[in-house]
């Protein structure tokens, strides 16, 4: 099979490799990974992150120092807890207990292993029960 040219003079092959590797080549694509030999020990004391939850207060376990795009925090919800959304959104899934959430004119009864979604510019979160979450946040 020969080269193959679009109407621009590019090769079909000089535009999957642009396509699959986002221009970098196949060989420096590899250089955003850091190739340690760690045990599962090290690993775990390196990456992984075991918060303690806080009653009515967000613990986060995925923070600025890790991805500018959301936070993620673990929420144990202990009666009411409310927090001010403005415009962004939320998802979140429920570990333990169960309890209410409330965003704008929606409420929703959830359990362990439930999740919900709650859409940009809903406002306030308003969460009731005796419940354990882990909550995403869009930044």
């Amino acid at each position: 099979m020969g080269l193959v040219e679009n109407g621009d003079g590019i090769s079909t092959d000089d535009l999957l490799e642009c396509k699959l590797h986002g221009g970098l080549g196949f060989e420096d694509m590899f250089d955003c990974f850091v190739y340690e030999g760690l045990s599962a020990e090290q690993t775990r004391a390196r990456y992984c992150r075991a918060p303690s939850p806080v009653a009515n207060t967000p613990v986060p376990v995925v923070d600025a120092s890790l991805t500018d795009k959301f936070s993620m925090s673990l929420l144990s919800v202990d009666g009411e807890c409310e927090m001010d959304l403005g415009d962004r959104y939320a998802i979140g899934v429920v570990t333990q207990g169960k309890g209410r959430v409330r965003a704008g004119k929606d409420e929703q009864t959830l359990g362990k292993s439930e999740s919900f979604f709650v859409c940009a510019n809903s406002g306030t979160l308003r969460l009731s029960g005796d419940m354990q979450l882990i909550l995403c946040i869009s930044h």
